[in-house]
């Protein structure tokens, strides 16, 4: 009887097993993490050991040449992103004083809010106007003294408005209007790319031609930051049409195209005011880390699983590099391990920079959406969120070739970061309704150090 027993408690605890393995209970799963963790702790020591067999003296001199040159690539890119960012006409300079920010974030919960870091916050309040180049792109609604962070809200808020005129063509009246909010066009397919564009409000005159605004409060007095923010502009007027409410196509990707922004004060404000932003793949926000496993088993997934997670402040986002290069991001955060999504796992997505040789400037891209590799396994497809125009000088059929950064603005994933060799082609692909990025396929897993992001409130 005992026997008998004894195979059906086995056979349950198989079962059990079984069940968890198709569809895991994630508090479960944490429990049993947190009881192994001594096991893994006394492994630890022995792993300096293995790791030493498996390289070689010049696997390791390459691997820090390669970040050497990764790091060198990155300082110039984020030089080029600060300056594309920088107002370009004197008239929008002048009587303004500018402090410079780098992206760090959005709010999880409201993604038209943006968090960016600054060296200073001396001459920051809420309500002074955001720009991007010559472009508007919010207010400042909150400054934190201590950690020197500002939360931004676009533009794109539904609740948002800003004073508008048309300025292009010229007209006999002004033409005022408010600007604020996303504006979806009707019977537009959902899984499309769209132009983004703005909604219109309240124009003084409805029926006005199609052209340039720019930001122009006709109440200037009541806002005292108002005329900061004057003449910076916000996009092309929707040529009029009696089916359709105004609309303003937007000059700038706010959604994942904005990686470095000016906050606009009054003249003199920043008196005094030093220091420079930091790269991100400079601070000590990164964490050393090895591969532990293969994540999921499907043969169409890919992931790791990796030697670090909560208890040293690794979260849901966080980049993994291998010598500057980025190999994914965290899906799930344990207590000591972490699963990471590679590159090929399909719906992985990051916000992008190009740099084609003989380009001046680096070309912002917005959003890539991992489609997994294609059919020969040496490619990796993107679907290419292209929001904002592309300017493109070759033919219809031209491909470009183009080294790929990581932008800013995904929390955990910090701007600079080299992605890989890729060929982009701006015309829409008809299968997936939008642009194709094809990402040469490497695997740096083993060739190089792994580090993976974490919190700075956390990092030790």
């Amino acid at each position: 009887m005992s026997f008998r027993r004894s195979h059906l408690l086995h056979l349950l605890i198989w079962m059990c097993i079984f069940v968890l393995a198709v569809r895991p209970v994630e508090r479960l799963d944490e429990g049993i993490e947190w009881a192994l963790s001594p096991l893994r702790i006394l492994a630890e020591p022995a792993w300096p050991l293995i790791w030493s067999e498996g390289q070689s003296v010049q696997a390791a001199e390459a691997a820090r040449d390669r970040a050497s040159d990764y790091a060198a690539e990155a300082e110039r890119l984020g030089v080029e992103l600060l300056a594309l960012a920088s107002p370009t006409r004197a008239e929008l300079l002048e009587g303004r004083d500018l402090v410079p920010a780098v992206v760090i974030g959005r709010d999880d919960r409201d993604s038209d809010r943006l968090f960016v870091r600054v060296t200073d916050t001396a001459a920051l309040h809420p309500g002074l106007p955001v720009v991007h180049g010559d472009t508007y792109v919010g207010r400042v609604a909150l400054v934190d003294v201590e950690r020197l962070e500002v939360a931004i809200d676009l533009v794109t808020g539904p609740g948002f408005a800003v004073g508008a005129r048309l300025v292009d063509p010229p007209s006999s009246k002004p033409i005022w209007m408010a600007v604020g909010g996303v504006y979806s066009a009707k019977g537009q397919p959902a899984h499309s790319v769209q132009r983004l564009a703005l909604v219109v409000r309240n124009p003084s005159d409805r029926e006005a031609p199609g052209g340039s605004v720019v930001v122009g409060e006709l109440l200037a007095d009541i806002d005292p930051f108002a005329s900061l923010a004057e003449g910076y502009g916000l996009g092309t007027l929707v040529e009029y049409s009696s089916n359709e409410e105004r609309s303003l196509l937007a000059d700038l990707d706010y959604g994942a195209g904005i990686f470095h922004v000016h906050i606009l004060c009054p003249e003199g404000s920043r008196a005094g005011a030093t220091g420079e932003l930091e790269l991100a793949i400079s601070d000590p926000d990164w964490r050393p880390t090895r591969q532990l496993s293969a994540g999921d088993p499907s043969s169409w997934r890919g992931g790791v699983k990796i030697a670090a997670g909560a208890s040293v402040g690794v979260e849901r986002g966080a980049a993994l590099i291998s010598d500057l290069q980025l190999i994914g991001r965290v899906e799930r955060v344990g207590a000591w391990t972490a699963d990471v999504r590679l590159l090929s796992d399909p719906g992985l997505s990051l916000v992008a920079v190009a740099r084609q040789s003989g380009d001046s400037e680096p070309r912002v891209l917005g959003r890539l959406t991992s489609l997994g590799p294609d059919s020969t396994g040496e490619w990796i497809r993107f679907r290419w969120e292209a929001v904002v125009g592309f300017r493109h000088e070759g033919g219809a059929n031209d491909v470009l070739h183009a080294r790929i950064f990581t932008g800013a603005g995904d929390t955990g994933l910090p701007a600079g970061l080299f992605v890989g060799d890729a060929i982009l082609s701006p015309d829409i692909d008809p299968v997936i309704g939008a642009p194709l990025v094809l990402l040469r396929r490497e695997s740096n897993l083993g060739s190089g150090n792994l580090w993976v992001r974490t919190s700075s409130e956390s990092t030790p």
